[in-house]
């Protein structure tokens, strides 16, 4: 059972849909991070670490906003930590890539 989300990290914030979503959760008074590739370089490994080190304090979830060439990658990396994932669509640019994950 994946828990209540209270708390959210939101990749790819600078992007339109990644505005979209803050709007949301800012209407939820849902936390958010963001983060995106325009304000510096992206590296998953820290955001992930973070994560997990929040989980204790309720449920972490991540938003997949970000272009739609990196979403497998992103899945792929926050799937393995066990963190819920919202992906904004489409997933991949090829079907292979979807069945794949």
């Amino acid at each position: 059972m994946v828990p209540l989300i209270k708390e959210v990290i939101l990749l790819g914030a600078a992007g339109s849909m990644g505005r979209r979503y803050q709007a949301i959760f800012r209407h939820l008074k849902v936390p958010v991070l963001s983060y995106d590739a325009r304000w510096g370089p992206y590296d998953a490994e820290p955001v992930i670490r973070t994560a997990l080190a929040r989980q204790g304090h309720g449920g972490v979830g991540v938003v997949v906003a970000t272009p739609t060439q990196t979403h497998v990658d992103l899945i792929e990396r926050y799937a393995r930590a066990g963190l819920p994932i919202l992906c904004e669509k489409p997933v991949a640019t090829r079907a292979a890539l979807v069945h794949a994950l």
